[in-house]
């Protein structure tokens, strides 16, 4: 029997899949990738449902965390499909080398992912807003890496995540931990007067955007004794916290914060942050130049990152990027702070919404309007009385 008529080859297993799988597992790459880019699956954003009221308090923080924790998990997980499409699209090993395959299964996953978030945000991503849904790529193409493989590699795939992951939250229990100081930092604010509060609110009398006529523009200043008073006001709603709030020179600003953690034998958390912050017609000028967490200073690529990604996040909030949108000119000087703006058209509710948190501003409405529908009732049928109540 000559050469010609020898039997054909046996196929081995783990042979690049035929090209017509290939296109389709590039057919549902793009397909996953134009839902994502449609906003599909877009989990819901801890901060919008927190508001500013959760870093007064530890329990605040520890909702916020874990919030943010989950949020960024499905963030990932969102884009990880991405990843596993990515190896099926590409050829196997056998043109190939695995490290090759592995990053050019990486790249296009991330790829798809980056042009995701550009289509959806319609503008080319922060390092900050692309690290989850990158990070969802590359793991999306381990899973792949570990199913193509197959056998043992596929059962230890999930195990082998859940100890990382799990590692990695021990890691970061440890350094917060590490962190806690035996005593706050911050000072106990000086009390908080009814003439203090009534000076606040004096200042912000008929400054509600919401009525600023079409065209025109208003101006709202805050002297650093102002500042003072906000802080420690706030903090003073729920104790368990300590914040302070200084103005150091043009554009710049300092703010720290003492927190005492629950179940940690009275210890505290200390945090101070420097900014630099500016806003001219919208544009928002942020540096974060120095950010110190307990004893620990966080380094300058670090607060680089940070500072681009808060600036992002803010673009993309809706409800902040339409608040951006009417101020003019915000300036911080020594003295204290000037803020010019127009009239924004936003719906009522927005500032409680902000300070509060969705959810909270809820709550309290869901409880507080049976007491008002009752007073509405009885008091066609109330004596006439002291004419102010």
């Amino acid at each position: 029997m000559g050469p010609l008529d020898a039997a054909p080859p046996v196929p081995e297993a783990g042979r690049p899949p035929a090209a017509r799988g290939r296109i389709a597992a590039c057919a549902l790459l793009a397909a996953w990738t134009a839902l994502l880019a449609a906003g599909v699956l877009e989990p819901r954003s801890p901060l919008a449902a927190a508001g500013l009221a959760a870093l007064r308090s530890s329990s605040g923080l520890a909702a916020l965390a874990r919030g943010l924790l989950a949020w960024s998990a499905l963030e990932a997980l969102r884009f990880a499909p991405l990843g596993v499409l990515a190896v099926l699209a590409l050829p196997e090993r056998g043109r190939l080398r695995p490290w090759r395959g592995a990053l050019a299964a990486a790249g296009l996953g991330t790829a798809c992912a980056l042009a995701a978030l550009g289509i959806a945000g319609r503008s080319v991503p922060s390092p900050f807003a692309a690290s989850l849904p990158a990070a969802g790529a590359v793991l999306g193409t381990a899973a792949g890496l570990a199913w193509r493989k197959g056998g043992r590699t596929r059962l230890l795939f999930l195990p082998g995540l859940a100890a990382l992951a799990a590692a990695a939250l021990l890691a970061a229990a440890g350094l917060l931990w590490l962190a806690l100081e035996p005593g706050p930092r911050v000072a106990v604010p000086a009390p908080v007067t009814s003439s203090d509060k009534r000076a606040i609110v004096a200042a912000v009398r008929g400054k509600n955007p919401r009525r600023v006529p079409p065209g025109e523009t208003r101006t709202l200043r805050l002297g650093a004794r102002d500042l003072e008073r906000l802080a420690a006001w706030g903090f003073a709603v729920r104790g368990g916290g300590r914040g302070t709030v200084a103005l150091e020179g043009p554009g710049r600003a300092s703010a720290a914060v003492s927190l005492q953690l629950p179940r940690t034998g009275g210890r505290w958390l200390n945090v101070a942050a420097a900014v630099s912050l500016a806003v001219v017609d919208g544009k928002v000028d942020l540096a974060i130049p120095s950010l110190q967490i307990g004893p620990w200073s966080v380094p300058s690529p670090v607060l680089r990152v940070l500072s681009a990604g808060l600036v992002g996040a803010a673009a993309a909030d809706g409800r902040v990027h339409g608040v951006l949108r009417s101020i003019r000119m915000l300036r911080i000087d020594a003295e204290g702070v000037t803020l010019a703006y127009e009239r924004v058209d936003l719906e009522g509710g927005l500032l409680s919404r902000v300070v509060w948190g969705e959810d909270q501003v809820g709550a309290v409405r869901d409880a507080v309007a049976p007491h008002v529908r009752h007073l509405l009732e009885v008091l066609p049928r109330s004596p006439r009385g002291d004419a102010r109540f």
